[in-house]
């Protein structure tokens, strides 16, 4: 009679997490007490991996620094000095021939990226082994990761469920799969964006109807504010799945739009967790907020506002199209009497596409919205919101569900609504 295996559990490190030999080190601890009989390990680039490549590819520096971060890491967890030699040969081969042309594609780029991840997986992987834990590293192209775009996000191809469901089953020992790197239909290598390691953990999860998704990241969770600018910020211990997503919309980056998307599709159970803490549960994603679920204040610090006339609804979609192509936080918040109103990122593209339409731009603006299950119920939240930044001297501008403050007032105006429009302490 045939034996029932355990269920996967999937556990994905952030770049942050993945820091140093220590964090490394911490890592595989957390795997190991954490991970269930059957973990799977998903890894992003180690911390500024990416951001050097990125300079890589615009010719602003060379391997030297790279080759030495890596080896450096490699000296700490003891691990061969060799390990990694053929990804810096591939490396060196990749921008001798960049070099030769004036301009990079989406191809090279991403393959030039994802040196990040595929390095990381081989030191993870090697430093599980060292602790006696037997471990395998993969790149998810190679599971079957197969994905294509489709209004701005990145979708997992049907079939790859399958082919991703049986790769995993025969890989010895822990997998430990690349984040952040999938293949497109016809097999070339590509990339998921920002905290698309997190995309690429609900994938498999969903592909191995894991039993639970953790994402361990160097945040305690998704919090009331962001504890950077707002000490007293408390960690919420449960939220849905609708408001996991506004948050990622709002600017957040703890999480991925696209992973909250998967994980409420697949009715996946995710929790954000902290390496710094491993014992705390973190914040659990679940399928409706509680009534009494404390709202959450969520910022960016870097948008503009502009003001411009259209001339038909035609118009308004061509906009809103130009505008996600150039930023994906860029979006056309308000429209009244032929006049659209737009808070997007304060970049020089999306400046200067703004103003070719004539529009009437203002700088130097934060925006702030209020999340939560009674955000948009509660008649007079924004009235509220709206007076206790007032009585703190700052004088918003309101905007549909977000209002918009000078950037350098947004700790004040942050710290005011934490203190007038959220409990304390918070208790779900």
């Amino acid at each position: 009679m045939p034996t029932t295996q355990p269920p996967f559990r999937v556990l994905k490190f952030g770049g942050a997490a993945l820091a140093d030999g220590n964090s490394i080190r911490r890592a595989c601890g957390i795997v190991r007490d954490h991970g269930g009989p059957r973990p799977v390990v998903i890894v992003s680039a180690l911390q500024g991996v990416t951001a050097a490549l990125e300079e890589l590819a615009l010719g602003r520096t060379g391997m030297r620094s790279l080759r030495i971060r890596h080896r450096s890491l490699l000296h700490q967890l003891e691990l061969s000095s060799e390990l990694l030699d053929s990804f810096f040969r591939e490396l060196a081969g990749l921008l001798a021939t960049l070099r030769e042309s004036s301009e990079i594609d989406r191809g090279s780029r991403d393959h030039l990226l994802s040196f990040g991840e595929r390095m990381s997986a081989r030191i993870v992987a090697g430093a599980l082994r060292a602790k006696g834990i037997p471990a395998c590293p993969v790149d998810a192209h190679d599971l079957g990761m197969v994905t294509a775009m489709s209004n701005g996000e990145a979708h997992l191809f049907p079939s790859a469920e399958a082919k991703i469901r049986a790769a995993i089953h025969e890989v010895p020992g822990i997998p430990v799969v690349t984040g952040f790197l999938a293949a497109d239909e016809h097999g070339n290598l590509t990339t998921l964006g920002r905290n698309g390691s997190d995309l690429t953990a609900l994938f498999i999860g969903e592909a191995v109807a894991a039993e639970e998704v953790q994402l361990w990241k160097c945040v305690a969770g998704i919090q009331t504010a962001d504890p950077r600018l707002v000490p007293d910020a408390e960690t919420i211990p449960e939220i849905g799945y609708d408001e996991a997503i506004e948050i990622a919309l709002r600017g957040a980056r703890v999480i991925h739009k696209g992973a909250v998307l998967a994980a409420r599709r697949a009715k996946l159970a995710v929790s954000l967790r902290d390496v710094r803490n491993p014992s705390s549960s973190g914040t659990r994603l679940v399928n409706e907020s509680r009534a009494d679920c404390p709202l959450v204040l969520v910022h960016r610090d870097d948008v503009l506002l502009a003001s411009l006339e259209v001339g038909d609804a035609g118009e308004l979609e061509r906009l809103e199209e130009e505008l996600a192509g150039l930023d994906e936080f860029s979006h056309v918040a308000g429209n009244e009497e032929n006049r659209a109103v737009v808070v997007a990122s304060d970049t020089a593209e999306t400046r200067e596409a703004l103003r070719a339409h004539g529009a009437e731009v203002s700088c130097e603006l934060a925006s702030i919205t209020v999340v939560g299950p009674t955000a948009k119920t509660d008649r007079d939240l924004h009235a509220r919101i709206q007076n206790h930044l007032r009585t703190a001297g700052i004088e918003p501008r309101a905007l549909a569900e977000t209002v918009l403050v000078p950037s350098a007032t947004l700790r004040e105006s942050l710290i005011a609504l934490r203190e007038g429009v959220i409990p304390n302490p918070v208790q779900v």
